[in-house]
């Protein structure tokens, strides 16, 4: 088949195009082959996951801009990406959808509560028709993952979201699953030593591979954000389904233990090495986990674990994060 179609392009300059190759992966030595044998043939591949093929270049698309600034005026928002889509397809049902000033902040809310995942802004804005911007703020904040939009020429795969993302689960391996679902407790974003401490698997190379294998799958992804080192973190909807299947798998509690014991220990070290000359360094770190040791804390007083409470409040004290514990 690769010398039929490499003699059909010969010396040609051609592009060829593959669209979602996620689930047919096995056809990358195909695509290598034909590429070594088409001299002027160029692919353009879509994918949850790179080919891993010489030469290749990978481009991440992530999600749509949201609305950055809180109380922003409708006029404002309407012209930030995410914004747009959802009332462009909102409208398209209900053509005066969001038409009011005083709905701005809950569609400003929605697409952020969205994390500005195009297909979910989508699903959200096939309720148009029925709710409006504040009623279906209230049913996503209710739970994200079985919202489906009612559309007979999508995949089924993309009906809901919960769909979506059981799709790209498929695909895992059984310890990449495991990775993820304990990878849900984190909140904000986690980094390297903190996932490796509260996953709990045995060897360091075992958990980064797996890691690679979700950032590789989407379902996972890097942050740019301004820290001393790498740090990840996982999308709201995925994240839910992922605590879903902590729940299911029974390991709830004990993970949140371990999220729970590891910021306990890095807000105590933290509290030394505030004083001394890596100051700044660990007021980035500190302030960059800011959301868990909320949850930490939540976790610790609704758990009845006083004493994890006191010493992260006590620990965190300089911050002044005690103020946020009930976030």
């Amino acid at each position: 088949m690769e010398d039929v179609i490499a003699n059909y392009i010969g010396a040609r300059r051609a592009i060829l195009i593959l669209d979602s190759l996620e689930h047919l992966l096995e056809a990358s030595p195909f695509i290598g082959t034909l590429l070594a044998k088409s001299p002027n043939l160029h692919v353009m591949a879509t994918s949850q996951s790179v080919l891993r093929l010489s030469g290749e270049h990978s481009v991440a698309i992530g999600p749509l801009p949201v609305p950055q600034s809180r109380g922003a005026s409708l006029h404002a928002i309407e012209s930030v990406d995410a914004t747009m889509l959802f009332l462009d397809r909102a409208r398209a049902i209900q053509g005066d959808f969001g038409q009011h000033e005083s709905e701005a902040s809950s569609i400003a809310e929605i697409v952020r509560r969205l994390d500005g995942i195009p297909l979910a802004i989508e699903i959200a804005a096939s309720r148009a028709n029925v709710l409006t911007p504040q009623s279906l703020l209230t049913r996503l904040d209710e739970g994200l993952l079985d919202f489906a939009e009612i559309s007979r020429d999508r995949p089924e795969r993309q009906q809901t979201l919960r769909a979506a993302i059981a799709w790209s689960y498929g695909f895992l391996s059984e310890l990449e699953k495991l990775v993820f679902r304990r990878l849900s407790v984190f909140r904000a974003g986690f980094g390297l030593d903190a996932a490796e401490a509260v996953v709990g698997l045995s060897g360091y190379h075992t958990f980064l591979n797996a890691l690679f294998a979700l950032v590789d799958r989407s379902l996972v992804r890097r942050l740019s954000l301004n820290v001393p080192a790498e740090r990840f973190g996982i999308l709201s909807a995925p994240r839910e389904f992922a605590t879903e299947l902590l729940q299911e798998a029974d390991e709830y509690s004990s993970i949140r233990n371990a999220h729970m014991a590891w910021f306990v220990g890095l807000a105590e070290r933290s509290e030394l090495a505030l004083l001394g000359p890596e100051q700044p360094e660990w007021l980035v770190r500190i302030a960059a986990d800011q959301g868990n040791f909320r949850a930490a804390i939540k976790w610790a007083l609704d758990q009845g674990h006083i004493e994890s409470s006191l010493r992260l409040s006590s620990a965190l004290w300089r911050l002044h994060l005690p103020r946020a514990s009930t976030g």
